[in-house]
C-alpha cells in the first residue's frame, strides 16, 4: 500500500499549477470535456482488462501486458503500478497546467483531482 500512495503523491504534485489557467475548470471547452470523457473511458477499459486477466490468472499485470491502446487519448499519460495482488492506476492530463488526473485502485473506484495548490475555478 505504501508504493501506490507515494506514487500518487509524487505524480500529482506540481509547483507551477497555481499560476496557470486550468483546462478542466468552470471554463472547460467542449474539446477538453471530450478529452476528459475519453480518458475516463480509458480508465474503465483498463479496469475491465485487469478484471478479465485476474479471472484467468489470479493476478494483476503490468500495463504492457494489457491489450488496451493507451495512446488513444491525446495528451494523457497512463501509469499503472502492480505487485500482482493489487494495482494503482493514474491517467493524467499532461497538457493541463493544473495537473488534472483520474486515479484508481483495483477496487474499481475512480477518483478525480488536480495538483495540490492548483487554483481550479
Amino acid at each position: 500500500m505504501r508504493l501506490p500512495l507515494l506514487f500518487l503523491a509524487a505524480t500529482l504534485c506540481a509547483s507551477s499549477a497555481a499560476a496557470q489557467t486550468c483546462l478542466h475548470g468552470s471554463t472547460e471547452t467542449d474539446k477538453e470535456k471530450a478529452r476528459k470523457r475519453a480518458a475516463l473511458q480509458l480508465v474503465r477499459r483498463l479496469h475491465t482488462a485487469q478484471a478479465m486477466h485476474v479471472q484467468r490468472t489470479k493476478k494483476f499485470v503490468p500495463l504492457e501486458a494489457l491489450d488496451v491502446d493507451t495512446d488513444a487519448v491525446q495528451g494523457f499519460t497512463v501509469r499503472l503500478t502492480t505487485d500482482g495482488t493489487s494495482y494503482m492506476l493514474l491517467v493524467k492530463d499532461t497538457t493541463d497546467p493544473c495537473g488534472f488526473a483520474y486515479a484508481s485502485f483495483d477496487d474499481g473506484l475512480i477518483f478525480t483531482g488536480h495538483a495540490v495548490g492548483a487554483k481550479v475555478e
